[in-house]
């Protein structure tokens, strides 16, 4: 593991820190990241259905807005080949359901979270693999809330 807490790099460059990342690997070293899925498809739904605002918005903690799309594009113009891209639970769908939707009654949010950790844990109890293949499927539907990239330096 490499600690990247003195090396002056912001969080508002990706590119650098993508940069500065390539260039500390091995050629057999793999790479795990991990950012917000935003601006998805299916926020875009959400939003159009005023199920929620635009809340994934919040500088200056977020600056930096990745969705599927952008996130692959991103890590292929650095030099990194994607071995694999998959979305978390999609705990924004509680946002259709106005008896579950956390953004517009703030009580829920706990019970949303608490179904994610359930049915997570759940998957990879039942099989692995599986769970691999449906979270790589719900990156491919811009359905999740975050997205994993597993990269290694393009040949």
């Amino acid at each position: 593991m490499v600690d990247f807490s003195d090396d002056g790099l912001k969080r508002h460059n990706p590119i650098g820190l993508l940069t500065n990342l390539k260039s500390r690997m091995d050629s057999d070293a793999f790479l795990r990241i991990e950012v917000p899925n935003d601006f998805s498809a299916f926020q875009n739904l959400l939003t159009n259905l005023n199920c929620t605002k635009e809340t994934w918005i919040s500088p200056p903690e977020h600056l930096n807005y990745f969705n599927s799309c952008g996130f692959k594009s991103l890590l292929e113009s650095q030099g990194f080949h994607l071995l694999s891209l998959q979305a978390d639970f999609p705990i924004e769908q509680f946002l259709i359901n106005e008896h579950s939707n956390y953004w517009k009654d703030r009580t829920l949010g706990k019970g949303a979270h608490l179904a994610r950790v359930l049915v997570t844990n759940y998957m990879a109890d039942q099989n692995l693999d599986r769970m691999i293949d449906y979270r790589e499927a719900a990156a491919d539907l811009e359905f999740g809330r975050l997205l994993t990239a597993y990269v290694r330096i393009a040949n």
